[in-house]
């Protein structure tokens, strides 16, 4: 019976791996970083899967049951993906846990920073979470702060009008990826 239970389906861990695996798509969406500035280096791809972490978490907060534990245990799935990255771009055992703890320590600053920007109802103070987090490499222009912070109430939006059972389910519905100059600018006009 013991080496059955090595075998036996975990529908919260499941479920929270499908639930990332999402995020992770959408996160890496070329628009991001194309035609909404987002820096496409590892710290720039490190916060786009952190925003859509915490989107979904963000959807999921406040219900109970099967929901909340996949809410739960989806940050467990990130920093053990996380943890498999560094290990893979080869950082060695004695740095893991520093560098895991550091982005773990970086991860909840972020989902204070958003929950406090959404709250908000003017943007202005999710452009600043945003400018700070999402960009912190980089100085954004305006038209690329705009587009994200779009980009996040959308997703907000289209999140709140889903089934539980869906976005659970590993089918979240983000918000359109940015296509196209943030600023109306045509494609051709310089900076």
């Amino acid at each position: 019976m013991p080496l059955r239970n090595l075998f036996k389906s975990d529908p919260v861990r499941d479920d929270a791996h499908d639930l990332y695996l999402a995020a992770v798509e959408q996160a890496r969406q070329p628009g991001f970083y194309l035609h909404a500035g987002v820096p496409d280096s590892t710290e720039g791809r490190y916060d786009m899967v952190v925003l859509h972490a915490f989107l979904a978490m963000q959807r999921l907060k406040g219900e109970d049951g099967h929901p909340k534990a996949v809410a739960q245990h989806l940050y467990n799935v990130m920093f053990d993906d996380m943890d498999r990255s560094l290990r893979e771009m080869g950082v060695g055992d004695f740095g893991i846990g520093h560098k895991v703890n550091r982005l773990s320590k970086a991860f909840f600053g972020r989902v204070q920073a958003y929950e406090t920007a959404i709250a908000d109802a003017d943007d202005q103070a999710l452009k600043e979470a945003l400018g700070r987090n999402l960009f912190g490499t980089v100085t954004p222009a305006p038209g690329d702060l705009a587009a994200m912070a779009t980009y996040v109430r959308q997703s907000i939006s289209r999140l709140g009008s889903q089934s539980t059972d869906e976005v659970v389910g590993g089918k979240p519905l983000f918000g359109d990826v940015p296509q196209g100059p943030p600023d109306g600018r045509a494609a051709d006009e310089p900076d």
